[in-house]
């Protein structure tokens, strides 16, 4: 059955007109496709239409002896592929085992080649798809070619087929397909969700290229969605395989998939193209993820004008057009995958590595910064205003550099500080709720502890000078209605922890000292970072790290905790077992990021 698959699969890419109706002859195919057969050994063989003994197939599995229908022969010996004996025998339906009522109530969706309905199979519930019976078995072999060899998590995985009627079962998708999720549910579509979708059709796009097979049709409709939670293990899958192709080195050139859609190459048809078609139409997917289906919305009401775009890749700017929120990495990639010269396009397992990275996920844009300009710290402020803003700290040993970057504008401001070893270690920015003030604590190489008040730069003042470098800052601020009171935490890079109140840092005055210090470890090993515990059962608890040490303090300020993971099995891997410690995040469990590591 695959070899037949395959000549057939050559004929039409290579030899279309082959199998084009003679208009001046009988009305039948140019090219005639014989099965031969004999109803007893040693017969001279017969010949028949291979469309003919498809009718015959449609009726039962035995072709009769018209003279002797005692006389039969089963049409699997004849041509296994008519009626999918070449299958493997677990794929071949169970009729017993599926309940399906064609009835509009069932309905899924329906298309040009046929209707998908929901049903139970095995007891599960399934999408059965049925084939209208104008379209040609071809089409369900194609499928089939895909669904029965190929198998990864980001494919629709095939349950059975049958014949009689032609049809297969698949498993269901709960949520849809993507395209009604962008009619319907746009509110759904978070950026997270954005990204996963697309992560698992581009693992789904590159599997099927790497073996050789084209998919084709590449479009929202046929992007199944099996959940809406972001973290879950599979949320996307591609479907519908009926033009699929496999793809030899030399490429393809059937102009198939859906306008709107597809590459530039495609859609001039008699060119041949390969894989690369599909990354075009994956980038046309992945800005339609993007702007929620607005394209698609528009498209509707200009047919014409929709599949010229598209071709072009002169798509609207999806931040200024649609109002999206920037997105650099997935705006960069989108452009690289329309670019109109394939070979400048990206694979697919490129596009997959892209979508993979943490900088496309967490960077929103970039933004230039004058040259020589060494940042060694920042604390962003005001991040749920309009004003959002960022402080950045840098400098050497003579002067300092304080800088203010706003995040709308993108103006940047810096000013020199003078102090001895004003080398900008670490930045906190301290919030009094009740008041709507904040101010930027920036900790120096010195030791020194400079406070500015964020509305009126001029508002400055020093607390007391740290015994070594400020090696991290904390500030916990708690909410209007807790009646705890709010502090400044100082690590030093003897391993000293120094704990301000919050007057020291409204104060008008300069050298306010320390509430209380803590010697925690010493010159060798310093106190690298400290953080909230999210966990609700372990409210207001606060961990460091110091040197290899994790350690952890409630209100009163005493240690509570102090564990050494040099020699912790559960925190000792190889040469990173001594390096210190230098982030620290704690939920329901403890996370710990050391040097190097």
């Amino acid at each position: 059955g695959q070899v037949v698959d395959h000549i057939d699969s050559l004929m039409e890419e290579w030899f279309p007109g082959l199998l084009e109706i003679d208009i001046c002859g009988e009305g039948e195919t140019l090219l005639k496709k014989w099965a031969l057969y004999s109803f007893n050994d040693g017969e001279e063989h017969q010949k028949i239409l291979l469309d003919d003994l498809m009718k015959k197939a449609e009726e039962g599995d035995l072709l009769i002896n018209p003279d002797q229908p005692r006389l039969t022969i089963p049409i699997s010996q004849i041509a296994p592929d008519l009626i999918l004996a070449d299958l493997p025998r677990n794929i071949m339906l169970n009729s017993d085992e599926l309940e399906f009522e064609q009835a509009p109530e069932f309905l899924l969706g329906d298309g040009s080649f046929g209707s998908v309905y929901r049903a139970t199979y095995g007891g599960e519930e399934v999408a059965v798809k049925i084939f209208n019976k104008h379209t040609s078995l071809r089409l369900l072999r194609q499928e089939l070619v895909v669904l029965c060899h190929l198998h990864h998590p980001s494919l629709i995985f095939l349950l059975a087929a049958g014949i009689r009627p032609r049809m297969l079962v698949m498993e269901l998708a709960p949520k849809g397909s993507l395209d009604r999720l962008l009619q319907q549910d746009k509110a759904s579509l978070t950026r997270t969700l954005q990204h996963r979708i697309a992560l698992h059709v581009a693992d789904g796009l590159r599997y099927l290229h790497s073996a050789m097979i084209i998919y084709r049709d590449l479009k929202p409709h046929n992007v199944l969605l099996f959940t809406l939670y972001p973290n879950a293990a599979i949320i996307a899958k591609i479907a519908d395989y009926g033009i699929a192709q496999y793809c030899c080195r030399m490429g393809i050139k059937t102009s198939e998939g859906t306008p709107g859609f597809r590459a530039p190459e495609v859609a001039k048809g008699n060119v041949i193209y390969n894989q690369q078609a599909d990354v075009y139409s994956f980038g046309l997917l992945l800005y339609d993820i993007l702007t929620a289906g607005d394209r698609i919305v528009e498209g509707l009401k200009f047919p014409n004008e929709f599949d010229e775009l598209a071709i072009q890749g002169k798509l609207p700017d999806p931040v200024k057009e649609y109002g999206c929120a920037p997105w650099p990495m997935v705006e960069k990639l989108i452009k690289k995958c329309l670019k109109e010269n394939p070979q400048e396009r990206p694979t697919s397992a490129e596009v997959f590595d892209i979508l993979n990275s943490a900088e496309l996920v967490c960077l929103m844009r970039y933004i230039l910064l004058p040259k020589n300009f060494a940042i060694e710290c920042m604390v962003a402020t005001n991040l749920n205003s309009k004003n959002a803003s960022i402080w950045l700290g840098s400098g050497h040993t003579d002067k300092g550099q304080l800088s203010f970057l706003d995040l709308n504008t993108e103006v940047h401001t810096s000013e020199h500080i003078q102090f001895k070893k004003f080398l900008n270690m670490c930045l906190a920015v301290y919030t009094f709720l009740l008041k709507k003030k904040s101010w930027i604590v920036s900790g120096t190489q010195s030791g020194t502890l400079l406070v500015i008040n964020t509305e009126d730069g001029k508002k400055r003042h020093t607390l007391e000078k740290m015994t070594d470098s400020v090696t991290c800052l904390y500030c916990n601020s708690f909410s209007k209605q807790s009646k705890q009171k709010n502090f400044l935490l100082v690590g030093t890079a003897d391993g000293n922890l120094a704990i301000f109140e919050d007057k020291a840092v409204k104060a008008k005055y300069k050298g306010v000292a320390p509430l209380k210090i803590l010697n925690i470890g010493n010159i060798n090993t310093p106190v690298m970072c400290l953080s909230e515990s999210t966990n609700s059962a372990e409210k207001n608890i606060m961990w460091g790290g110091c040197g290899t040490k994790i350690f952890s303090f409630s209100n009163d300020f005493s240690i509570q905790k102090l564990i050494e993971t040099r020699t912790s099995p559960r925190f000792s891997y190889a040469a990173f077992s001594d390096s210190n410690i230098v982030a620290v995040v704690v939920d329901t469990v403890l996370y710990v990021a050391k040097k190097n590591s």
